[in-house]
């Protein structure tokens, strides 16, 4: 998650329709994290044990390169 202009217009529809697909699926654990209030190392932990990372298009997905090679990511753009 994000805050500003590139965010979610209602970040709790959002996590919903994520935590329900994410209950569907054997092993699933999904981890909601806002990036801007996470120190530099544990912005590097969130993201080397995220399989699929979905996120609002900006600069916290620049920390996607700490991802595992074989990771998904699904990029966000704000309406306009």
């Amino acid at each position: 998650m994000r805050r500003g202009s590139r965010s979610f217009k209602n970040p709790t529809a959002v996590i919903q329709i994520f935590a329900k697909e994410c209950a569907r699926v054997e092993g699933c654990i999904l981890n909601v994290s806002q990036s801007e209030d996470l120190h530099f190392c544990d912005q590097v932990r969130v993201m080397t044990n995220t399989d699929v990372l979905a996120s609002p298009h900006g600069a916290q997905l620049t920390n996607m390169l700490f991802m595992d090679q074989n990771s998904s990511v699904m990029e966000f753009f704000p309406r306009g």
